[in-house]
């Protein structure tokens, strides 16, 4: 390898090291972070309580052989702030979900 291609190497391995150390000081990145944890907490009990809404109405379907329609709406609405925070933590949009950034989603 030539002094001029290994210089050339150097000088890349430095720019990407500066952009590295830029991305671990980066406040933004850690402040997304601390609200991925929060909504990593909400999205479990968000889930358990999807749960609840199922079993729930599972067992009203069991003994009235008809879903609530109240339940349903519930189940809608659980579903599409899941499916909202689950698009915040996989980077697939950066507005934060429910209370922050935007509206309680509806069904």
């Amino acid at each position: 390898m030539s002094d001029a291609n290994a210089s050339t190497g150097e000088h890349f391995d430095d720019v990407e090291g500066r952009d590295i150390e830029d991305n671990l000081k980066s406040k933004r990145t850690w402040v997304r972070f601390l609200y991925m944890l929060v909504f990593l907490v909400v999205a479990n009990l968000v889930a358990i309580l999807g749960l609840a809404v199922v079993g729930l109405n599972f067992l009203i379907v069991l003994f009235t052989g008809e879903p609530n329609e109240r339940l349903k709406g519930a189940g809608g609405t659980i579903a599409s702030y899941f499916a909202e925070i689950v698009r915040f933590l996989s980077y697939n949009s950066d507005t934060k979900p429910f209370p922050f950034d935007s509206e309680l989603p509806k069904e």
